[in-house]
Formats: C-alpha cells, structure tokens, sequence
C-alpha cells in the first residue's frame, strides 16, 4: 500500500472518529437541562462537526473519495479501543431521550480513561499534524496559497482539540462539585 492509500484511510478513519465524537456531544448537548453544560458540548460537537467536513472535503477534492458512500465500518475495527469504545458510547447513547448529570459523567469518565492513552483528542493531535505533512509532501495541492490554507486548517483542529480536552475535564470538576 503506497502513502496516498495509507493516508486516505487515516482520514477516513479520522472522519469517523469527528463525526460520531461530534454526534455523541450533540447528544449530550440536547440532552441536558444545563445551559452551560449544553452550550458547551455544543460547542465541542460544532467544532468536532467542521473538522470532519474538512476531512470529508480533503478526501473528496484530493482523493476522489465519497466517504458518504464508502464503508467506514472497518475503521472501528482499525482504531481499536478507541474506535470500540467510540462505537459503544454512540449505540448507548442514541435510544436516550434524556441523560442525566450522572450520564454524562459516566461517559465523560469512559472517554477520559481512554484519552489518557489513545483518545480522539489525543489521536487528532498527533495524526492530524502527522498527515497533514504527508498529504502537502505527497498529494498535489493547487499552488502555495492552497497549501498554506489547509496547513492553518489543520493546525487549528490541533488546537480545538486541546481546547476539547481542557472542557471535558472542565466538565467532570463542575459535575462533581
């Protein structure tokens, strides 16, 4: 498998990751009674939303990838725990209406856990730079300034994640006092 295809599944699986993250905080934001809780996840789902678009939009207009149409399921399966863990937190989340502060909680601990080691915000931190090196040295990108573009693209999911990661930790202090 050359780098091209190497990199296109990394953003498949990153798109995944941002898309279902993104859902599960939306979720958790209309879910709550809490105004600052919901606009906060809220916010987390927003950002986590536009950073896969942008992915999906990379894959489209560099790779020639629908990810609408393409089978992510594997992905799961390629990022391991985290994408396990991801997937079980959608499936428990969806059939609730409501969820309690205590809800919330047990999932912000689940995630936490797996943050410490290979949690999506983690992963984005170090992935997202990591490709975006590679796609610029192997992808041709249509002239300098569409290059500088999506290097600040990615540089500011870099640092949205670590604004994420400071709110969820955030978040567990505030639920627990």
């Amino acid at each position: 498998m050359d780098v091209e295809e190497r990199l296109k599944d990394v953003f498949k699986c990153l798109y995944v990751i941002e898309r279902d993250t993104g859902d599960i905080y939306l979720k958790m934001s209309k879910s709550l009674e809490d105004p600052l809780l919901s606009l906060t996840f809220k916010w987390i789902s927003n950002e986590s939303l536009n950073h896969a678009e942008l992915l999906q939009t990379v894959l489209k207009r560099y790779f020639n990838v629908d990810v609408l149409s393409e089978d992510l399921s594997l992905c799961y399966r390629d990022l391991g725990e985290l994408g396990e863990v991801v997937k079980q937190i959608y499936e428990r989340l969806l059939p609730k209406e409501k969820l309690t502060a205590r809800d919330v909680f047990d999932v912000l601990s689940f995630l936490d856990l797996i943050e410490l080691n290979t949690g999506e915000e983690l992963y984005s931190k170090l992935v997202i730079p990591l490709a975006k090196t590679i796609m610029l040295k192997h992808v041709k990108v249509e002239g300098d300034i569409e290059a500088k573009i999506l290097s600040e693209l990615f540089n500011s999911i870099a640092k949205e994640e670590e604004n994420h990661e400071k709110f969820v930790k955030l978040i567990k202090t505030y639920l627990t006092t």
